[in-house]
């Protein structure tokens, strides 16, 4: 193939997959409609809760069996599957909202949200898998930043077309159906659209070579690059052809899962109760300060969109960022990667323990602020570290697996900030402000730092042994 068509496709492919990133982040959208399905059909909190879990749950058990099969084929079939999965998902959503269907059951609804994260997690994985096989190394930090950049920012343009185009809408005066059917076509036309152009691509020498030799800098020769690249995808007993026994008997594996896990899955548990905390911190400044007047549901919500805002904004700037930082440190001083992560667990360390000190709304900005800094950074270095470390061949089951563990620490954590939660509600005389849910932190900000540890544990044995090689 020639260089030039060669890296025009490869672009190309690029596209596709910032499209169907955008639409395949979705999920972040449930505020917008979830409340409103709720108050439609009657569903209880814990029943509401419950659909909004299942998308998650959808999202992680479909990530190992999809992320096998995505790993042997290409990936058009897997935007077609996105597009069908994304499709019905909302389209049910909305039938059960307008009450179209014979039964408008929360588990139902559960159901169809569930087909939205498999759904989501196909364009997700097949997006990620062929462009990081697309990209040589030292440029696939890059990619995967500006991929997942839009992956965080789905929510937020979602949201702005939400209130652009629906809100005060003069097609209805409650527009939730037809911002669920919105989602349903967008999301199909989305992913359809990309599966026509989005391949994956066989190495090409000649472009390998000019993408080395543009960077006087990179001090890895073109001949081990190839080597490394082929080698993913064609060598039986590589790093990245390990079979699952193999590769969870692999403590490197082991260590980045349990670090990633944890940082990923503090960060979530505090997005999910960001809104509780806010409530908190309002109603406590109201009893320090008696004579100011409490703020009414609009003010409220206000408060909760800045900080939602400012996750998404953080979020999606810092995958984009750490890309791009990441390459260039490995480029010019072969910093691993894994660096970067252990930088992060000690950011959202401080991040948590901040939350735990901050007793008003407007401090805790700055701590939505470090969130979605750290959520950003970690959520892209890791499966930039997994796809250097374990190769690009099974890309999406190494990373697939990792979704079931920043799922159960999102849902453990979670359960945990509820059960303190309720505990000290609980007790005579109640709570007031941070004393509802600080101890909370404390214990997110002990996983943390074990993560912390197994980073940089692994990272003081891998200079060890190449020291002593």
């Amino acid at each position: 193939m020639d260089g030039l068509v060669w890296k025009r496709r490869r672009f190309v492919a690029l596209l596709c997959g910032m499209l169907t990133m955008l639409v395949c982040g979705t999920m972040y959208a449930f505020p917008l409609f979830g409340p409103q399905l709720a108050e439609r059909r009657g569903y209880t909190q814990l029943q509401i809760n419950v659909v909004a879990a299942s998308g998650s749950i959808g999202l992680s058990l479909a990530s190992p069996f999809l992320g096998h099969f995505i790993d042997q084929t290409g990936p058009r079939r897997w935007c077609i599957l996105a597009a069908v999965l994304l499709f019905f998902g909302y389209q049910g959503l909305a039938a059960i909202y307008a009450g179209q269907l014979l039964t408008d059951s929360y588990l139902l609804a559960a159901f169809c949200f569930l087909l939205v994260g498999a759904g989501s997690f196909s364009g997700y994985m097949v997006t990620l898998r062929t462009n990081a096989s697309n990209w040589p190394r030292h440029q696939q930090g890059t990619a995967i930043g500006i991929l997942l950049s839009l992956f965080a920012l789905s929510g937020l343009v979602l949201s702005l077309l939400q209130s652009t185009l629906f809100v005060g809408s003069s097609v209805d005066r409650d527009s939730t159906h037809h911002y669920l059917v919105f989602l349903a076509i967008v999301c199909a036309c989305g992913n359809v659209i990309a599966s026509a152009w989005m391949q994956r691509l066989p190495i090409d020498r000649a472009s390998v070579a000019t993408d080395m030799h543009a960077d006087d800098h990179l001090d890895v020769n073109i001949a081990a690059t190839e080597q490394h690249r082929e080698h993913d995808t064609t060598a039986s007993n590589s790093a990245g052809n390990l079979t699952l026994r193999e590769l969870l008997r692999d403590t490197s594996y082991s260590g980045l899962i349990i670090a990633g896990s944890l940082l990923n899955g503090s960060c979530q548990m505090y997005i999910a109760n960001v809104g509780t905390i806010v409530q908190l911190l309002y109603n406590g400044s109201l009893e320090k300060q008696p004579d100011t007047p409490p703020p009414d549901s609009a003010q409220l919500q206000h408060a909760i969109g800045i900080h939602v805002a400012t996750i998404g904004a953080t979020n999606a700037t810092t995958r984009l960022l750490v890309g791009f930082i990441s390459d260039y440190l490995m480029r010019s001083h072969q910093l691993n990667r894994c660096w970067l992560l252990l930088a992060t667990a000690i950011w959202l360390i401080s991040a948590q323990l901040l939350a735990y000190s901050v007793q008003d709304p407007l401090t805790l900005v700055a701590v939505s602020a470090m969130v979605g800094v750290g959520l950003g950074s970690a959520a892209t270095l890791a499966p930039a570290i997994t796809n250097e470390r374990w190769g690009s061949s099974q890309f999406a089951r190494n990373w697939g697996l990792m979704f079931w563990g920043i799922t159960a620490v999102t849902t453990a954590l979670g359960s945990m900030f509820g059960a303190l939660f309720d505990a000290r509600r609980s007790l005579p005389g109640g709570c007031i402000g941070s004393q509802c849910y600080r101890n909370a932190f404390l214990i997110t900000a002990a996983g943390c730092t074990l993560g912390m540890l197994a980073l940089g544990t692994h990272l003081t044995f891998r200079r060890g042994t190449r020291h002593h090689a």
